[in-house]
């Protein structure tokens, strides 16, 4: 199904992936809808843009996952499969696969993770869920040494540092 269901979430004015699957029930279709959160739902549609992909072998997978608005990329046609994932990122995919809700830009518990981040509300929804935690000395470490994990709301850090992807 090309079909993807989203919570619309009023606070930020956008929409955030919510775990589905779609099925049949009494020979019609249906969706079953997993979510923690009381939101109104949206069905939406939206094909992959993706053209760096070709002969990757998870090609079928990053597609399926950005058309689902689970992954991003550096822009609209361009993921960079092999580049390496940064634990924000790995924060941001897991909250969105999972439809976690994620925080209200409270300030972080982690030294390095500011409540202006892209990935902020990811980090703290993965850590407050037990999947991710930091590191002993306070910070979260979300992007290894020279690798800007920063960056706008979208997911977007700076071009100058070769890394603008958002998975």
């Amino acid at each position: 199904m090309d079909q993807s269901v989203f919570n619309w979430i009023k606070r930020i004015a956008g929409i955030r992936p919510v775990p589905t699957k779609f099925t049949t029930i009494d020979g019609k279709p249906a969706a079953v809808v997993l979510t923690l959160a009381n939101n109104p739902l949206v069905l939406v549609s939206k094909p992959s843009g993706l053209t760096d992909l070709q002969g990757h072998w998870a090609a079928a997978e990053i597609r399926d996952l950005n058309s689902r608005l689970i992954i991003q990329g550096i822009d609209e046609t361009r993921f960079a499969p092999e580049a390496a994932v940064t634990r924000a990122e790995l924060a941001a995919l897991l909250s969105r696969a999972l439809g976690l809700p994620e925080g209200g830009g409270e300030p972080s518990q982690f030294l390095d993770v500011s409540s202006s981040c892209w990935y902020s509300g990811a980090v703290e929804a993965v850590h407050a869920y037990h999947m991710m935690d930091g590191l002993d000395n306070g910070s979260f470490a979300p992007a290894p040494e020279g690798i800007a994990a920063g960056g706008d709301r979208d997911g977007h850090s700076g071009a100058s540092t070769g890394r603008s992807r958002s998975v």
